[in-house]
């Protein structure tokens, strides 16, 4: 047969068909090899060949020492060796039937795997999807911040209450620094806080964290008003 190789090139390759195979190990003898373990498997196999042979033909083979029996004899010899070859074609029958059950299996396997696969795309999809819809709501004018913005947001009103109450203890400062954010930005929550307004309320927090760093509580008052 003509066959490409590894590198691409096409030769004429020896083949054997697959019906011959297992003729061919047959006649493989251990002389020819070294492996000792492999050699162990090939005479179990040739044994399981022999009595293989011996199984199909030694219905066939008594008959014909049978030839010269009487004829009530030779009609049951018939019989036995009709049974036999019935015996046989249900054998491969039988075969046949595990060999597509194999192949259902392998198949079965295989549109389970790409079941998998098609699923695991389907949850990339929705996951670009979400991202752009995130994305979207972060573009259009007016929308509210994204659920990681207000978390942003969240963290440093926490971090700068923490600093204020070291500063001056017995006062709510985490409720205050809210209470200035909504007042100055015109929100009712800091989840409803417009994106155009996101980055001048981070450099708000930040101007006052550096201030309360330098002991001052107060609010700054160069934020812009809004």
């Amino acid at each position: 047969m003509m066959m490409r190789g590894a590198d691409g090139k096409t030769r004429e390759m020896l083949c054997l068909p697959l019906d011959l195979l297992p003729g061919w190990l047959f006649g493989v003898t251990t002389s020819k090899i070294t492996d000792p373990d492999l050699a162990s498997k090939l005479t179990r196999y040739r044994e399981e060949c022999f009595r293989v042979l011996w199984q199909a033909f030694q219905t066939q083979i008594v008959i014909e020492q049978g030839a010269d029996v009487g004829a009530d004899t030779a009609t049951a010899l018939a019989q036995l060796r009709q049974i036999a070859e019935m015996g046989r074609a249900i054998t491969q029958m039988a075969e046949q039937q595990m060999e597509l059950q194999r192949q259902h299996l392998a198949l079965n396997e295989r549109v389970t795997k790409a079941g998998r696969i098609v699923k695991a795309i389907q949850e990339d999809v929705a996951e670009v999807h979400l991202r752009l819809d995130i994305l979207e709501d972060i573009v259009r004018p007016g929308a509210p911040i994204s659920k990681a913005q207000a978390a942003m947001i969240s963290q440093k009103v926490k971090a700068l209450a923490e600093l204020l109450t070291g500063l001056e203890r017995g006062r709510n400062f985490y409720q205050g620094i809210f209470g200035e954010l909504y007042r100055r930005y015109l929100v009712s929550s800091y989840t409803d806080i417009p994106q155009e307004m996101y980055a001048a309320i981070l450099a708000f927090l930040d101007d006052w964290g550096r201030a309360a760093q330098h002991g001052n509580t107060a609010p700054p008052e160069t934020a812009k008003e809004q």
